[in-house]
């Protein structure tokens, strides 16, 4: 029997119940779910990686999480500023908002399925780096409109200050937390060393003032590759990946702003509909070297998320940001976790890629 990934079914049910009228509905803060949410999921689902089948698949990875981002970011804006009529600012910072694809709800349908190794990893490695460039992105264009001076070379600079500079962080505690585990026998320091990194990567990144998140996958992505942890290691972070699942993706349905997203039901139907389009275009483009059927699954699996949520939620109320911006963002984010989200796991078996699992 097909099921949809429970993330998602949690966020259909939070929906359902932030619906109820009468019901509280929580605020959630963007601050509290980047520090506590985002880095041990991220950090779970890059510990995780296959890096063998990575190293494999570098190349198109590397274009989806950086070309792929400013892409998405350009098509979504010029539609955003050209039809929805909001202004440049409005609109580039909506493109980043949604450029992100979502690491957990993805990764989650990859590992339950027989999908090829190259394909998982080429998915996984996607969702995972764009998370780091997406909020590097964000963040260099939400800087700049708060400066109240627009300019391409400033957002590029800053793009590149955060990004590089956290990903230097993240290497440096990854290879350190890498190696004291490598000398380690010890369950509860090999667990304690890898907490401290997961959540001072992102700590010690967001000090320099660079991309947390950044930090986090670069971090994770050196432990893995020590990969010397033992298995209470490895279910212990599974099973709070799962409970923060849970939590997250519940909120992210109940704290659902209902009154804004309806208020603007057109503008999220043509959000949805750009960023599949620009998504199609992405994945058709020379250069990525994947087969046809990879290519319909990564378009298809192009779902946005949690991230996206928070980032849709750090922006709201922000000086010179159109309060349309938000809401906008948070509707194209449910419509894509209901519609492409429960579609991914059919369409694994629908481009026959479980039988290609043995020969990847």
């Amino acid at each position: 029997m097909w099921l949809p990934p429970y993330q998602i079914v949690l966020a259909a049910f939070g929906l359902l119940l932030g619906l109820i009228p009468g019901l509280p509905h929580p605020r959630l803060q963007a601050g509290l779910i980047l520090a506590i949410f985002v880095p041990a999921l991220v950090f779970e689902a890059a510990l995780n990686l296959n890096l063998d089948a990575l190293r494999a698949v570098t190349r198109p990875v590397a274009l989806l999480a950086t070309a792929g981002v400013l892409a998405t970011i350009a098509a979504v804006a010029a539609v955003a500023h050209l039809v929805l009529r909001l202004d440049w600012p409005g609109a580039v910072l909506l493109g980043a908002i949604l450029s992100p694809t979502d690491p957990i709800a993805v990764v989650a349908v990859v590992r339950g399925s027989a999908a090829p190794a190259k394909l998982a990893a080429l998915l996984e490695g996607e969702s995972l780096f764009n998370d780091g460039t997406g909020v590097a992105a964000f963040a260099a264009i939400l800087a700049v409109i708060a400066s109240g001076t627009i300019s391409v070379p400033r957002i590029a600079f800053g793009f590149l200050f955060l990004t590089a500079i956290g990903a230097a962080t993240g290497a440096a505690i990854g290879l350190a937390g890498s190696a004291v585990v490598r000398r380690t026998r010890s369950t509860l320091l090999e667990l304690l060393v890898t907490i401290l990194v997961a959540y001072g990567s992102y700590a010690a990144a967001s000090a320099l003032g660079a991309s947390g998140v950044m930090a986090v996958v670069v971090a994770g992505v050196a432990m893995a590759q020590g990969g010397n942890w033992g298995a209470r290691t490895e279910t212990w972070w599974a099973r709070l990946a799962t409970v923060l699942s849970v939590v997250l993706f519940t909120l992210i349905g109940v704290g659902l702003p209902s009154a804004a997203v309806f208020a603007q039901i057109g503008a999220v139907g043509l959000g949805f509909l750009v960023l599949s389009a620009s998504r199609l275009l992405l994945v058709h483009l020379p250069g990525l070297g994947v087969p046809p059927a990879w290519r319909q699954l990564l378009w298809w699996g192009g779902v946005r998320g949690a991230l996206s949520v928070v980032l849709a939620l750090a922006a709201a109320g922000q000086p010179g940001v159109n309060p349309s911006v938000p809401a906008i963002a948070y509707g194209v984010v449910m419509l894509s976790l209901l519609l492409q989200g429960t579609a991914v796991r059919p369409a694994v078996r629908l481009l026959g890629l479980d039988e290609e699992s043995g020969r990847n």
